[in-house]
């Protein structure tokens, strides 16, 4: 998989590069400088995750005599730092062989969890089934829909309850071969 790291670090920041793994051959390692970060090929929208630009603050900076930097986690291709969560759940079920190519991915989710989730597993051959309450506003229920999740709402009940979405999300993947619940 091709992914793209952000090394953070005073002296990194001060030379203003980003290292990029993978390309041509295992293990390729190039320097982008941050004026080409973001303008850089990467491999599908997996490779696009976590490649988002630190943002300098000057007026927080100079508030506080010292440079602040906010990382723009919004620019995930999802929306979300949730994008990372997602990738990494799924590239971690893949590594540990609980999750094989044409296998399922289920989450109890509420958020963008979800989100995250639908995009990498269409990236990745994967379906994708959401169990979220039924008090999500169907704008979200839509979105994830669109973009290719099974979503099942379910009553909206407390956490002991066995009927909330989290242990119906649990149950659903113990049942269906080849599935993992993210949780």
């Amino acid at each position: 998989a091709f992914v793209v790291e952000m090394a953070v670090s005073l002296r990194v920041l001060a030379r203003g590069a980003a290292t990029v793994r993978g390309g041509a051959g295992a293990g390729a390692v190039r320097r982008l400088t941050t004026a080409t970060a973001a303008t850089a090929v990467v491999e599908g929208l997996p490779g696009a995750i976590g490649n988002t630009p630190l943002l300098r603050l000057p007026s927080l900076s100079a508030k506080t005599g010292c440079e602040i930097l906010g990382k723009a986690e919004f620019m995930n291709p999802g929306g979300s730092v949730k994008d990372r969560a997602a990738l990494y759940l799924i590239m971690d079920a893949e590594e540990r062989g609980v999750l094989k190519p044409g296998g399922t991915v289920v989450e109890g989710t509420a958020g963008n969890t979800g989100i995250g989730l639908v995009h990498v597993c269409n990236a990745r051959g994967y379906r994708c089934v959401i169990y979220m309450p039924d008090t999500q506003s169907q704008e979200k229920i839509d979105l994830l829909r669109v973009l290719g999740a099974d979503v099942r709402p379910v009553p909206a009940v407390p956490i002991t309850d066995p009927k909330n979405y989290n242990h119906q999300a649990a149950a659903f993947a113990e049942a269906t071969e080849n599935a993992v619940w993210t949780n």
